[in-house]
């Protein structure tokens, strides 16, 4: 299944649970803004930046460590 399909259903349970559009990591509402451009959003922008920023940095170390190693 695409990625894609598989947001668009993960969305739409939460329609079912009565919990779309919140944010799955902090509880709090995701800005209708961000729902208008991206409605399958799981992550309201804080939440979805913070985990943006983790990754990069996992990355960036992972490419430094292995760097160092060579």
């Amino acid at each position: 299944m695409s990625d894609g399909r598989q947001r668009l259903r993960q969305a739409l349970a939460h329609i079912d649970d009565d919990d779309y559009g919140i944010c799955i990591e902090c509880g709090e509402p995701i800005a209708r803004g961000r729902l208008k451009i991206d409605p399958v959003a799981s992550y309201c922008i804080g939440c979805a930046t913070a985990l943006r920023n983790d990754v990069l940095c996992r990355v960036e170390m992972h490419v430094m460590n292995n760097g160092a190693a060579s």
